[in-house]
C-alpha cells in the first residue's frame, strides 16, 4: 500500500513525508507507513489528499481485511450489503421505477434509452420512507456478487444517474472522465451504454455504479442533492 500512495504522491509532485506529517501530525510515522501498517482514519484522509477512491486502491492489494474496509466507512450504517438476487422483488422494483421516474420494462432491460416518466400527480414520501428507498438503491449499489439480474439493474441505475449528472451539470461528463478516483474504462462503458443503448437480449457486461463512485460523482460535482442524481427533485 506504501508504494501505490508515494507513486501517487510523486505523480501529484507531493513529498511523501510532508504528507506523513500532514495527516498523523509527525513524520515518525512514515516507517510505520512503510510497512503498510496505515490506520483506517489515515488511509482516508490520504485518500481525500491525492483524490482517490478506496477502491481503487484496494484494486492493487488482495489481502486486506473486511474489518479494516469497515472501519473506513464514515457512516457506519452504510455497510456492503451481499444478499441474493431473488431477494430484489418485483415490489421493490416498482418502488425504484416509480422513484427514480423510470418505467420497469427499462429497469428489466426491455427498452434500449432512458425515457423518464413523470407521474403525475407525482409521488410524496416523507423522511422515513424516503430513506427507505434510498437505502434500497444503495444496496443494490453495493452488490459486487450476484447474477446477471443485479448486474442490469446497477446499470440500469447507473444510467438513470448519468443522465442526471448532465441536467445538473453540462460538463458532467468531461469532469468525471477526469476524475482519478473514477475507473475511466469503466465510466467510457457506462456512458456508452447511456448514449447508445443497452443490447437487449444479451448478457451484461461488467457492473453498474457503486456506493463509493457515486458518492464520488456527487463530490466531484458538488452536490449535495441525492434526489437530483435519482431524478426525483421536488419529491417531498
Amino acid at each position: 500500500m506504501y508504494d501505490l500512495i508515494k507513486a501517487e504522491c510523486d505523480a501529484q509532485n507531493i513529498s511523501i513525508s510532508s504528507l506523513c506529517k500532514e495527516i498523523t501530525g509527525s513524520v515518525g510515522n512514515l516507517p510505520t507507513w512503510k510497512k503498510s501498517n496505515i490506520k483506517p482514519a489515515y488511509l482516508k484522509k490520504i485518500a481525500e489528499k491525492l483524490n482517490l477512491s478506496m477502491d481503487y486502491i484496494f484494486s492493487h492489494y488482495d489481502n486486506v481485511s473486511f474489518d479494516y474496509k469497515t472501519a473506513l466507512f464514515s457512516q457506519p450504517q452504510r455497510i456492503v450489503v451481499l444478499r441474493s438476487p431473488a431477494t430484489i422483488k418485483d415490489d421493490e422494483y416498482s418502488k425504484i421505477s416509480k422513484y427514480m421516474k423510470c418505467s420497469l420494462s427499462f429497469l428489466f432491460g426491455m427498452e434500449i434509452k432512458y425515457v423518464p416518466v413523470i407521474e403525475e400527480p407525482q409521488i410524496k414520501l416523507n423522511i422515513d420512507e424516503t430513506t427507505a428507498i434510498h437505502d434500497l438503491i444503495y444496496t443494490v449499489l453495493d452488490f459486487c456478487a450476484g447474477g446477471e439480474r443485479l448486474q442490469l439493474l446497477q446499470q440500469m441505475i447507473s444510467i438513470i444517474v448519468l443522465h442526471n449528472t448532465e441536467i445538473i451539470d453540462k460538463k458532467a461528463k468531461e469532469k468525471l472522465l477526469e476524475c482519478k478516483s473514477l475507473v475511466k474504462d469503466k465510466m467510457n462503458r457506462l456512458y456508452d451504454l447511456y448514449e447508445n443503448g443497452i443490447p437487449i437480449g444479451k448478457k451484461p457486461k461488467g457492473y453498474g455504479l457503486n456506493f463509493s463512485e457515486f458518492m464520488i460523482i456527487r463530490e466531484t460535482l458538488g452536490t449535495n442533492s441525492i434526489k437530483l442524481l435519482f431524478g426525483t427533485k421536488g419529491v417531498q
